[in-house]
């Protein structure tokens, strides 16, 4: 490669821009998209990875408490205006602190795109949620979701076995069992499927067993009564246990699960939700998107290490060497953010980080102008921009040259 090229171009100071004022108590969301419970991102028809929800809420003791939510990838929640948590969504709960009184909640919500999910046939915001989904709960205390353990297995002959009664359980024939592992070795098989579930602390009025996904159709028995059956794999369902003498006593959990092709057992995990009554939140607001990354007005130097807490807009100028015969190829390394986009001269590059580590943006050549460019960042985190780089990739550069002379 020749030494001429060029690898870094110098990038002005950098400017922000607030893109975490939608969390402010006294954002106007009036025109936000309305709904009783919160819906799953693209409901108010915006299609981009990240989206913005908001909520009233009246606490009346000052304390810990946990909110449940159903949905997909990561979240953060500010209460008036301030960071409260982060978390990943598919995990049921959060669980922070909050003082008494009425508040405003705002959850900010990112993801990185969907599942493939070959070879399901059904809606996707069944199986593969984004945002926030369904009602929202909050109570005093928590966490109350555990994930279930020591599973056992013993296979069955049949899919009729299921009606007879459940083989006695012994730690000879039956064997530990892992959820995730393929117990029938990818062919048709049928099999009994056992744990026990402990005592729940603080009496909860109800206990909610959820399935992520069971392979591929199960029936579900609690202390040996049949209570549900489901139909199909990578497809959640719920099993509700309310009656107060069954909830006094160590609950046995059994499946009969029926695989008719491929692997085939519990391949998500099975969690337990005692929260039983709390506070419902209602009257949702839900603005998806980052904002405009175009925006003119609201940008500010950027100050010496100032720290953020939430969603941010960099930007910058930088200007790529034109030199006659070479052909530079320009990246752009994210070093230091977090999750993100990134725009050049209002192209939007894609997401970061990358699947396959830092190789930095491709930036189309048609993109970049002769003289000033501009590049805008979009951090989930707010982390800042010191580390980001706009550096040439020497193996896809080129110099061409002009040969001169008779043949």
């Amino acid at each position: 490669m020749n030494k001429s090229f060029v690898s870094i171009v110098t990038l002005a100071p950098w400017q922000t821009k607030n893109a975490s004022v939608y969390a402010a108590p006294t954002y106007d969301d009036s025109n936000w998209f309305s709904s009783s419970d919160p819906q799953q991102m693209g409901a108010d028809n915006n299609l981009t990875a990240d989206a913005w929800y908001r909520a009233s809420l009246d606490i009346p003791t000052s304390g810990k408490y946990t909110m449940q939510v159903d949905g997909g990838d990561r979240a953060t929640a500010f209460i008036d205006g301030k960071k409260a948590t982060q978390w990943k969504v598919k995990d049921g709960e959060v669980t922070f602190d909050i003082e008494k009184g009425k508040h405003t909640m705002a959850v900010f919500t990112a993801h990185d795109g969907r599942d493939k999910l070959a070879a399901y046939i059904g809606s996707i915001t069944d199986v593969d949620k984004k945002g926030l989904s369904g009602q929202v709960r909050i109570k005093q205390g928590g966490p109350f979701i555990s994930t279930t353990t020591n599973w056992y297995f013993i296979k069955a002959e049949k899919a009729a076995d299921v009606k007879n009664n459940i083989p006695a359980f012994d730690t000879i024939r039956w064997k530990k069992y892992k959820i995730g592992d393929d117990v029938f070795n990818k062919q048709e098989g049928f099999g009994w499927f056992q744990t026990i579930i402990p005592v729940q602390e603080g009496n909860p009025s109800k206990l909610m067993i959820n399935f992520r996904s069971v392979d591929e159709d199960a029936t579900v028995f609690i202390n040996g009564k049949q209570v549900a059956q489901h139909k199909g794999w990578n497809s959640p369902f719920t099993v509700e246990v309310n009656d107060a003498v069954t909830l006094q006593k160590p609950i046995v959990l059994t499946l009969f699960i029926e695989n008719y092709s491929n692997e085939g057992g519990i391949d998500q995990p099975v969690k337990i939700n005692s929260i039983g009554d709390g506070l419902i939140l209602n009257n949702w607001k839900m603005f998806g998107g980052p904002g405009n990354p175009d925006a003119v007005d609201g940008w500010n130097k950027l100050a010496f290490k100032i720290p953020f807490e939430g969603p941010q807009f960099f930007r910058s100028q930088f200007t790529v060497p034109q030199s006659p015969g070479k052909h530079l190829i320009w990246r752009v390394h994210t070093d230091g953010l977090s999750y993100g986009s990134v725009w050049v001269n209002g192209h939007n590059l894609g997401r970061y980080p990358e699947k396959v580590g830092n190789i930095g943006m491709y930036i189309p050549e048609c993109w970049l102008k002769a003289g000033i460019n501009q590049v805008v960042i979009y951090d989930e985190n707010g982390n800042r921009p010191d580390k980001v780089s706009i550096r040439s990739e020497k193996e896809a550069g080129r110099v061409t040259y002009t040969l001169q002379g008779k043949l």
